[in-house]
C-alpha cells in the first residue's frame, strides 16, 4: 500500500480551493456601477418601475451619503444586503411576507432587471457602511495563506528532524 505523503494532501488542498476561487463570479460583475446607479434611481423614484409600483422611498429609507430622506412607515434598509444577502432580498421582492407592502405591490410584480438593479443598490448601501467586511475571496485568501504557512512549518521542522535523526 502507497504511504500518504503530506505533500500530496497540501497539493490536493491548493487545487480544490483554486478551482473553486476561480468558479466563483466577482462582486463587480454581479453589482456593476450601472446597475446600483439605476438600482437608486428605482429606489428614489426617478426612474419609474415598469409596472407603474410606488418607489421604495415612500416607505423606505437609508442612511448613506447622498441620499434623500426616505419614508419612515418601513424599516430603514441601510443594513438589509448585510442581513438577507441577495437570496432574502430576491425573495422579498419578488413574493413579499409583509401585509402593507404585499397590498401596495399587487398585481404589481417587479422585473427580474428592477430587481437585479435594486438588489445592487442595496449592496452597495450596506458595503459603503462598512457593514459587508469579508467577500468569499478575502476568506479563500486567508485559507490559502494558512495552507502555505503549514507547508513551510513542514518543511523546516519534519525534514530537518529526519535530517537530525539520520546522523
Amino acid at each position: 500500500m502507497k504511504q500518504v505523503n503530506i505533500k500530496n494532501i497540501f497539493f490536493v488542498c491548493f487545487f480544490f480551493l483554486f478551482l473553486s476561487f476561480n468558479l466563483n463570479t466577482s462582486e463587480s460583475e454581479i453589482y456593476s456601477k450601472e446597475k446600483t446607479q439605476k438600482g437608486k434611481k428605482y429606489f428614489e423614484g426617478y426612474l419609474s418601475f415598469s409596472n407603474k409600483a410606488n418607489p421604495c422611498i415612500s416607505c423606505h429609507s437609508l442612511d448613506i451619503k447622498s441620499f434623500t430622506l426616505g419614508g419612515g412607515l418601513a424599516k430603514n434598509l441601510t443594513k438589509s444586503y448585510a442581513l438577507l444577502t441577495e437570496t432574502g432580498i430576491n425573495s422579498i421582492l419578488n413574493n413579499t411576507p409583509f401585509p402593507v407592502m404585499k397590498i401596495a405591490y399587487e398585481n404589481k410584480k417587479l422585473t427580474k432587471e428592477e430587481i437585479e438593479c435594486l438588489t445592487s443598490f442595496l449592496y452597495s448601501a450596506s458595503k459603503e457602511n462598512n457593514l459587508i467586511q469579508y467577500s468569499n475571496k478575502t476568506v479563500y485568501f486567508a485559507f490559502l495563506g494558512f495552507l502555505f504557512l503549514l507547508y513551510i512549518y513542514y518543511c523546516l521542522f519534519f525534514k530537518n528532524k529526519d535530517l537530525l535523526s539520520k546522523n
